[in-house]
């Protein structure tokens, strides 16, 4: 099976607006091009990618449909609600290392898997920040190409339950879609995660820099970000130097549980 993971570079200005979205569709163009062309069975792409006008799920579920609809191969994406003041409240809080208070109704961003052009399933994220508790830790598994994929919704994977939930159905591999770029400690909490899943987890956000890496964590490798001989190839959502860009990793998968018991 190929797997592959996407990279995207941004700024505040194409973050979290839904004025955005006409560039970030024209990007996911070439990228859904190119992994079709490349054979790939699974693309993911981060979370946040796409801005709905509302929370509302007929909004969500619309944005989500716009993305799929471009894809031909099953596809892991991340939709977030517009028109609130949580993305805001969240930049203003990271700069003091505060927490914001989880809004009413929950989270305003949703992961998103297609199938052939289609939405299927669609999962509001349930948590945000290490030890926030949740009712709801059922392990959220989907089956592409005869292999079972585990999701986490960005700070999911600050969870240590919900990583757990996905090792009780033993998936061959699982994804985190992140939303922006997260810190160097990161690299300790995808390794945390994909030791309670079982498996290895791969991981696809948006980033303010160029970079290659921050794409999997293998659950048992010593090394910071474990870069296993793979493809990759950048695009741009147009000619002006800072237009949306993205950069797309091919995974070819053996049998990915036994290469995260066996370490790399």
């Amino acid at each position: 099976m190929k797997l592959a993971t996407v990279i995207v570079g941004t700024d505040a200005e194409r973050f979290g607006r839904v004025g955005a979205n006409p560039e970030r569709l024209a990007l996911a163009n070439q990228i859904a091009r190119f992994v079709e062309n490349e054979g790939a069975a699974l693309c993911v792409m981060p979370a946040g990618y796409l801005t709905a006008t509302s929370g509302r799920p007929t909004a969500i579920r619309s944005s989500a449909a716009q993305l799929a609809s471009i894809f031909a191969v099953d596809l892991v994406a991340g939709i977030d609600a517009g028109h609130t003041t949580i993305g805001a409240k969240r930049r203003g809080a990271a700069e003091v290392g505060a927490r914001v208070a989880r809004p009413r109704g929950g989270w305003p961003f949703w992961g998103m898997f297609s199938r052939s052009g289609r939405v299927g399933s669609v999962f509001q994220q349930r948590t945000v920040y290490p030890g926030e508790e949740t009712d709801d830790v059922e392990a959220r598994v989907m089956d592409v190409a005869s292999r079972r994929v585990g999701l986490l919704i960005c700070g999911e994977v600050y969870n240590p339950a919900l990583a757990a939930s996905l090792g009780d159905e033993r998936p061959d591999f699982a994804v985190d879609i992140g939303h922006r770029s997260m810190g160097r400690g990161f690299t300790s909490t995808l390794r945390n995660a994909a030791a309670a899943a079982g498996c290895r987890v791969f991981h696809a956000q948006h980033v303010a820099w160029r970079s290659r890496g921050a794409c999997m964590w293998t659950g048992t490798s010593r090394r910071a970000w474990a870069e296993t001989a793979c493809d990759w190839a950048s695009y741009k959502a147009g000619d002006d130097r800072d237009a949306l860009w993205a950069e797309v990793k091919l995974w070819e998968l053996g049998d990915a549980r036994a290469s995260a018991a066996g370490g790399s």
